[in-house]
């Protein structure tokens, strides 16, 4: 699957992996050597990264439109998802940065 910013045109991710089941929920990122790009769709979206060795990007949406960005969030950090949020995308550090991507902003998954 494709991330898309639809309002710049800029490419996220490409091969974004949806942690569709319990178990690719619950390992997420962790114990990986380098940051890949997941999807989590669903509740109770809220994130930490116990065991992991790497920080994260994470893009909340709510209806396919950005609602909370975070920036390089380090090992051992918690963050809690927006209330009404319905997916969040994991992405390798500085991934928003580079892509421009804003809160509003309308984000196409493809594939």
């Amino acid at each position: 699957m494709k991330a898309v910013d639809e309002d710049t045109g800029r490419v996220l991710a490409e091969g974004v992996e949806v942690a569709d089941t319990f178990w690719k929920r619950f390992r997420g990122q962790m114990l990986r050597r380098r940051p890949g790009s997941l999807l989590f769709r669903g509740r109770n979206l809220h994130v930490h990264t116990c065991f992991m060795r790497f920080p994260l990007d994470l893009l909340y949406l709510r209806r396919g439109r950005a609602v909370k960005l975070v920036h390089s969030l380090g090992p051992w950090r918690f963050c809690s998802a927006p209330r009404g949020s319905d997916a969040l995308l994991e992405l390798p550090p500085g991934t928003l940065s580079r892509a421009g991507v804003r809160e509003g902003h309308r984000i196409g998954l493809r594939g």
